[in-house]
């Protein structure tokens, strides 16, 4: 036993149990599936084949169009149309040729996005024929709790809203006083509402009144004899009046679109409401931000954000406190994996990083080119996205110059650039032709990331870096020398996350900013390290359910009651067959368990029926060590050797042994983490952290 530098051993020794301590007590030890039961989840694959046929369809359509048009403004229009086509149906016909082993690697990218150490105890199953079932440990007690009186909050502030159907009762219901009461439940106290419900009836009779008034007019026309001779004054008054009345009943619809509009823009979304809890710093997230400056803008933006919602709805300020309160209760209480949908909406990233070039919109008449979009053609933009029949997928469908893409909530702003908001989403407009865009999977413009990480911007914020391969920097040089002055989106997941004007030409590396909390950057640089999908995931399972500990209550208590007995007749040998370093020896006993349970807390590694089995045979090897160096001790001392020298030489000779003992576990415990099911990894994690 090495005598020197006693003091700091002894010191770090302290700091790591009062560390084991906090962490126990604040992170706690999460149980795994067979301890406390889970969830399973059923993810689909899509293999492209039902896409490939509609696509297919759609391309037969496009041609005969093309061998019928004489314009040539449609036949360019047609012929780009089917080049998109073409290159979507080759995309997917290659996906569906390289299927052999999908569900292998698809689980192999999945697994290092999300639990790339291993530790979240998460099983994952290929299922016949293109099927991923996940199994995962259900979340702790009190998240749960907290989770649950959240999502009741949420469902009584949905209950608030008014839903379309709603409007369509009220303008059919001809009892008036039947219209009353509901237009009452609607408004819910809300002045503003109760004056725009106020109008929409007004609009809703005039608008009935006038369709009437047209079906007679119609009627009288009809009624008049018909000849070949000049129409009648009848007959030309009556014409009038329907052209009048015909006009009236346009400007009424477009009263009754825009009072129906601003009465669905009362309701309080639920995106609204997580763009808002998006800024929200938990007590971790805050002590991992070094920026005092960024720590308070952080909190700056939240604030300011939910005062903007009580703003606009004055209403529902209290159910707003109530459900902040919640939320706050839940964030401070959640893990990254707590819940299914933690879970999905991981599995919803597919890591595929794009970036598109953002038109501004045309102020001065010295504003022409690509870079730029005339106000009016904007607004043709802007009609089609809110446009019910249309929206913002119908630019796709069209293969159209430009796409309105989703803007990651609580991203950067967007000065200049054409933005829209539809159903409590905002979008923002950019280019779709290879000139102004940088996308993958396509077959003449492959490309990929060396790596990616987790960094921080200019304000201190975490940001996520990233770094082309020798292609991608090719690539992305071009694009950027080609646009200069101009705004590039960065998409991930055809979602917006920031779009930063290019003032110079980069060819290597980029950033990716946001509002991020260390959670989020983290699993954005896991995402694009492991790679895109070899195949789109359905991001919603096709089943889940939940299930118990597959073991029982009654077993697991045995299971742990044996550990315990286990432990209390090895604390009774060393006490008895060694006294005062028996006693010396379980007090190192207690503080390897605690180590152990420690580590296994910090690295939010989950705890596993085997994984007790595990913390039994480190306390078993303890045990072994402290006999061969007691008994070691005992042959040192009947040499006559001082007490001092005894004890030098015992820990000395005794180590070769101990060490050998140890590593060959160590190895063991490696392969069994490395080749085994996610239950046995536990037994190899707590032995493991044991054994070092």
């Amino acid at each position: 036993m090495n005598a020197k530098n006693l003091p700091i051993k002894f010191g770090l020794l302290a700091l790591l149990v009062l560390m084991s301590i906090w962490s126990l007590f604040a992170n706690k030890v999460q149980l795994g599936i067979d301890l406390r039961g889970g969830h399973s989840l059923v993810f689909e694959i899509r293999t492209g084949e039902a896409e490939i046929a509609r696509l297919s369809g759609e391309l037969a359509k496009k041609e005969a169009l093309l061998a019928g048009a004489t314009d040539p403004g449609l036949q360019e229009q047609l012929k780009t149309q089917i080049a998109g086509i073409k290159d979507t149906i080759a995309a997917l016909e290659q996906e569906r040729g390289n299927l052999g082993d999908l569900q292998e690697r698809m689980i192999a990218l999945l697994k290092a996005r999300i639990d790339p150490q291993g530790l979240s105890s998460l099983d994952w199953r290929p299922m016949h024929p293109n099927r991923i079932e996940i199994r995962m440990p259900a979340g702790r007690k009190e998240s749960l709790q907290a989770k649950l009186a959240y999502d009741r909050e949420l469902e009584k502030l949905d209950a608030g809203n008014i839903e379309p159907y709603r409007l369509e009762q009220i303008s059919s219901e001809k009892d008036p006083q039947v219209r009353q009461a509901m237009v009452a439940e609607l408004s819910g106290g809300d002045q503003r509402r109760a004056d725009l419900f106020a109008q929409y009836v007004q609009a809703v009779d005039r608008k009935a009144a006038i369709t009437a008034g047209i079906e007679e007019i119609r009627v009288a026309l009809a009624a008049v004899p018909t000849s070949t001779a000049a129409p009648t004054a009848d007959q030309i008054a009556l014409a009038d009046k329907l052209e009048s009345q015909l006009a009236e009943l346009d400007v009424t619809n477009s009263q009754v679109s825009d009072i129906r509009r601003a009465l669905l823009g009362t309701n309080l979304h639920r995106s609204a409401i997580d763009s808002v809890f998006q800024s929200y710093l938990t007590s971790r997230e805050a002590a991992g931000i070094k920026s005092s400056q960024e720590l308070e803008a952080r909190r700056q933006r939240f604030n300011d954000g939910l005062a903007g919602l009580m703003e606009k709805h004055p209403t529902r300020k209290e159910q707003l406190e109530v459900l902040v309160a919640r939320y706050k209760e839940w964030a401070e209480s959640r893990r990254q994996l707590d819940d299914p949908s933690d879970l999905i909406r991981m599995i919803r990233n597919a890591g595929v990083l794009e970036f598109r070039i953002a038109p501004l919109l045309a102020t001065a008449p010295g504003h022409v080119g690509s870079g730029f979009i005339s106000a009016q053609r904007a607004n043709q933009y802007i009609e089609i996205l809110k446009n019910p029949e249309e929206g913002p997928e119908a630019l796709r469908r069209r293969n159209d110059e430009y796409l309105w893409m989703p803007i990651r909530a609580g991203s950067d702003k967007y000065t200049g650039m054409i933005t829209a908001e539809t159903g409590g989403q905002k979008y923002l407009l950019v280019h779709n032709r290879p000139a102004h865009t940088m996308l993958q999977n396509r077959s003449d413009r492959r490309w990929a990331l060396d790596r990616a990480g987790v960094t921080n911007d200019d304000s201190g914020r975490w940001a996520v870096s990233f770094t082309f391969n020798d292609a991608g920097a090719r690539l992305f040089g071009n694009m950027t020398a080609s646009h200069h002055g101009q705004q590039m989106a960065v998409l991930l997941d055809d979602e917006v996350y920031s779009a930063p004007t290019i003032q110079a030409t980069i060819t290597t590396s980029g950033i990716i900013t946001g509002s991020f909390t260390i959670d989020d950057a983290k699993h954005l640089a896991r995402t694009l390290e492991a790679g895109s999908l070899p195949a789109k995931l359905n991001p919603e399972p096709v089943s889940m359910n939940t299930f118990g500990a597959s073991l029982g209550e009654e077993n697991l208590r045995q299971a742990i009651r044996a550990g315990i007995y286990g432990a209390i007749v090895v604390v009774a040998f060393m006490l008895v067959y060694y006294l005062l370093s028996g006693a010396i020896a379980n007090v190192a006993l207690a503080l390897n368990v605690l180590l152990v349970l420690g580590a296994m807390s910090m690295l939010n590694a989950v705890f596993t029926l085997p994984g007790i089995a595990g913390v039994i045979l480190t306390i078993g090897m303890a045990v072994d060590a402290n006999v061969l160096i007691y008994e070691r001790l005992r042959e040192e001392q009947q040499k006559g050797l001082s007490i001092r020298m005894a004890i030098k030489n015992a820990y000395e000779r005794a180590f070769s042994a101990i060490f050998d003992s140890n590593l060959t576990t160590l190895i063991t415990c490696v392969v069994l983490g490395w080749v085994t099911t996610e239950e046995v990894r536990g037994f190899a994690i707590t032995l493991g952290l044991g054994v070092v």
